[in-house]
């Protein structure tokens, strides 16, 4: 039988533990980030953009968010993301399906455009309805982000 082997610590691990200095206190650092200002980005804003010019744009842009938590859920989105399209000229956008389980009677499904409800609907499980429903969410998504807000559609 093999003993087990023990390594020792060596000096230089335990020195490597020991608290660093703070450059600047948090008073310090808090003033420092008041005394920031945002400056855009121009480099990535094309003669396209003209019209934007000066807005902060995110590097992760266009995200479709799956919320989903049945077989149902999963089905809508699947068709969703696959019709889905961005508009042109729409940045800094986030869609997100959801689902709330409704037990025997279906689950209601949510698509939300920058937390705004864009559509909602209540979901049976035959695979033909939650294609047409998710071709409609996707057309009232579309709408929302183009009209730039608008109010929630509800069927």
């Amino acid at each position: 039988m093999m003993a087990p082997v023990v390594r020792k610590a060596s000096a230089q691990a335990a020195d490597s533990l020991q608290p660093q200095p703070l450059v600047m206190g948090y008073s310090a650092m808090l003033q420092e980030y008041r005394n920031m200002r945002r400056i855009p980005d121009t480099t990535s804003i094309s003669p396209a953009d003209s019209a934007q010019d000066g807005v902060l744009r995110l590097e992760i842009d266009g995200m479709v968010v799956d919320e989903t938590q049945t077989k149902v859920g999963r089905d809508f989105y699947d068709v969703f993301f696959e019709n889905w399209g961005s508009p042109e000229g729409a940045f800094n956008y986030t869609v997100v399906v959801q689902e709330l389980p409704t037990p025997g009677i279906g689950t209601r499904v949510l698509v939300r455009v920058n937390d705004e409800v864009a559509f909602q609907a209540q979901l049976q499980p035959r695979y033909e309805v939650v294609e047409a429903t998710a071709r409609q969410a996707v057309y009232y998504a579309y709408r929302l982000l183009l009209a730039g807000g608008g109010s929630a559609i509800q069927y």
